[in-house]
């Protein structure tokens, strides 16, 4: 879902995405370089997207971050 709203939203060129196990966690990073967002807005208006990522996450007891600016950095950590 991360991905698909970085390419149908961000208007970047470029997405990375990320994901290795460390210990007893699986870490995700995807990082785009488009236009980005006003962060405050993620509650207030229709980003359903990354809200329902965000409710996914607490589903499996995991947290996520994310970063925006110049372009958006999502950052996932999900227990094992």
């Amino acid at each position: 879902k991360a991905i698909m709203n970085a390419i149908r939203h961000s208007g970047g060129d470029s997405i990375i995405f990320k994901c290795k196990k460390y210990e007893d966690k699986i870490f995700l990073e995807i990082i785009d370089n488009g236009k980005g967002f006003n962060e405050k807005d993620l509650k207030e208006k229709n980003h359903y997207g990354l809200n329902v990522i965000r409710e996914r996450v607490e589903l499996l007891g995991g947290t996520i971050d994310i970063i925006s600016n110049k372009g958006t950095k999502i950052v996932v950590e999900i227990p094992l």
